[in-house]
This record gives structure tokens, sequence and C-alpha cells, in this order.
């Protein structure tokens, strides 16, 4: 047994062994909560192997991130450590807790509280004077883990985008992309690459002469009407059924509509403080490949028109403070409070910033798209 045979485990409250139990998965699409199960019976399977008497069970079974330092569950663990109610705190290995070293001040606080932490696949117990740096080391790993496979998956996934048109991204408006086929000589399903698709000749037409009215006007709300009034689908993975400009922009700036599918525009960094991964701007630009069977446009036009766009609206961007944006970094989703807390009573949307102009005003996100009556704002 990894734990140190000469620590006997005495009850603190003179007749049951309180125990915290630790079980957590990602929420991977493969991960079953059976697997929750699976953590808890192995964590009483250690208790029972060190403490034959009764013993009550605290346990804190959650899907996450274990990156993720703003899950609550580790408020809990934290909460139920200065109760000192507990006795152990057992949990497979100590990526169930975190996959970093915010683990080992976790367990510093059992200690100092006179909780034992239990480890068994990372070989770390605090009744072990070497218990720290085992925590330190296990974190190290745990850590080093998840860097590996990121840096593995995105090397892989580019290599496949750059040497035949592989891992595709969702299918825009404009372009079919045939179902993948089951066959019975185990050769890899079709429609993988960008080679396997095509383009829609139906929105052809739609698509050049939406083009056309963007050259002429540089107005993508003007060209959002005229899709609306003519049919034009917003494409299978939209969030709204109507277009507007936001979409209308996005759109017309996806190369692929030149016939050069991309990948990398963005890339994801861990924000420490939380632990999350945000997607960024990649400083590297973008890879592209060749795919000229799917250019609704002609290169040159695409080209110019993306530059008159960007031209015409440069001097609207946020302005800088000290030279740095105000958002850098900073989810979409992230704002200060009422934003996006604050819900309408008639549709149930949130309340933005920004309404009808003034930004200190809130006004319902559902109004602002047309998709709720309720215009009025608040200070």
């Amino acid at each position: 047994m990894f734990s140190s045979k000469d620590s006997k485990i005495v009850p603190r409250n003179g007749h049951a062994l309180v125990v915290g139990v630790v079980a957590r998965i990602s929420g991977c699409q493969n991960q079953k909560e059976i697997s929750l199960d699976d953590q808890v019976d192995h964590a009483k399977e250690i208790v029972a192997d060190l403490y034959t008497g009764l013993a009550e069970y605290r346990v804190i079974a959650t899907k996450g991130k274990g990156e993720r330092l703003d899950r609550p569950e580790l408020g809990q663990i934290e909460a139920l450590l200065r109760t000192r109610e507990l006795d152990l705190l057992v949990m497979e290995d100590i990526g169930r807790l975190v996959r970093g070293g915010e683990a080992s001040r976790l367990c510093g606080i059992a200690v100092d509280h006179g909780v034992r932490v239990i480890s068994p696949n990372d070989c770390v117990d605090t009744a072990e004077d070497t218990w720290e740096p085992d925590v330190l080391e296990a974190c190290k790993e745990h850590v080093g883990h998840n860097a590996h496979t990121s840096k593995r998956l995105k090397h892989k996934l580019m290599n496949r985008f750059k040497k035949f048109g592989g891992a595709a991204a969702h299918v825009p408006p404009g372009y079919i992309k045939p179902p993948k086929e089951k066959t019975d000589d185990n050769t890899p399903p079709k429609a993988r690459t960008y080679d396997d698709w095509s383009k829609d000749a139906s929105l052809n037409e739609k698509i050049q002469d939406g083009a056309q009215l963007l050259w002429t006007t540089l107005n993508c709300s003007a060209v959002a009407d005229w899709f609306n009034q003519n049919g034009m689908p917003v494409g299978k993975y939209a969030r709204s059924v109507k277009w507007d400009g936001h979409s209308v922009r996005r759109f017309y700036s996806n190369p692929i509509l030149k016939g050069f599918p991309q990948r990398g525009v963005r890339h994801t960094v861990k924000h420490n403080e939380t632990g999350r991964r945000i997607s960024v701007p990649n400083p590297k630009g973008p890879s592209y490949y060749q795919a000229p069977h799917l250019a609704h446009l002609e290169p040159a036009f695409f080209d110019e028109l993306n530059a008159r766009l960007e031209a015409k609206n440069e001097g609207h961007a946020r302005k800088p403070v000290n030279g740095t944006d105000l958002r850098w970094r900073v989810p979409r989703k992230r704002t200060r409070f009422p934003g996006q807390f604050a819900t309408c009573w008639y549709c149930g949307r949130h309340f933005v910033w920004g309404g009808n102009g003034p930004k200190d005003d809130l006004m319902c996100s559902g109004a602002r798209h047309y998709n709720c009556w309720n215009s009025i704002t608040f200070n």
C-alpha cells in the first residue's frame, strides 16, 4: 500500500470516519456518467483498506474541465475542509481535483485543518513527509498531459488541412457537403475534405448579386435586407433565421468564396486566473488550401471588396486606452453587471449594453434584432 502504515486513522468525532470523495469527468462526448460512480466506488475501496469501522461519505461528483479554477465545487471543497468535519479526502488522482498548481494549495488547506488527502493513482498521501513535492509532481504531469495533447491535436488537424484539405469546417451557405457513407470494406467515409464539397449552383447568382450590391453600397445591412427579401438561406448552423449586417460581413469575409478555405485564423490560449481557454487572433495568421472548384467570386474581386470594406470601417473600432483595447482577451459573454444578467419580462432574452445609442443604457437583445417589441431602455 502506498500510504503510511504507521498512520493510524481515528475518527475525530469518536464514532464514524467522515470521508470526502472527489469525482470528476470532463464531460466529453465519449465519457459516461457511470465513470463518476466508478471513481466513488474506487475511493470507498481505498477507505475500506485503511479503516474497518463505520464510515460516512460526503461525495462531490461533477462534470467540468480540470483546468477551470472557477468551478463552484472547488469552493465547496475548500469550505468543507475548513469546517474540520472531514477525516479523509480521497480521489483517484490529483487531476480529479484540479489539473494545475491550485491542487497543492487545497491539499495544504486540508493538512492545516487536520484532513488527510489520499490519491492512489498519483501515490499522494499527506501522511507522508514528502506529500507536497509529490502533489507538485502530480500537478506537473497533469498539466503537461493537457498541453501535449492540445499541441498534438492542433498539429495533426493542421497537417491534414494542408495536405489534402482535411479537418473541414461547418458548411456555410452556398455549399453542399455530401453525407457520410458507411462502407463494409473499412474504407474511410466520404466528405472528409474540401475536395468532396461542391458549390450550390442554385445560390451562385444570389451570392454574386449580393457581392455586387455590397461593392456599390458598402452597406452590409442593405445586403442583409436584400438577402432576406430574395430567400437567401442563412445556413444550417446559424443562430438567427434572418440575415443582418454582421452575418453578411462574416459571410463575405470568408475566403472560401474565392476558393481558398482557411484554418487557424484564431487559436486558444489559457487564461491562468480562471483556467479557461479563450479564443484569440492567431498572430501567425491562417493557413489556406486551394479549392478553386468552390469559388463563387473571382479572387481579385473578393480581395478588393474586403479591402474597401476595411478602409470604410477603419475609424469605427473601439478606441484603445493607453494603446490597449479595453476588451483585450475578454470573452464577449463576459460583461459588467447587470448586462446579460437582467432579462426581458416579455421574451426572456438578456438585456445588453448600448440601448439605442447611449453606452450606459440597457435594452432587450431581442429588440435589437427585431425579435421583441420591448424597445424601452433604462440607465
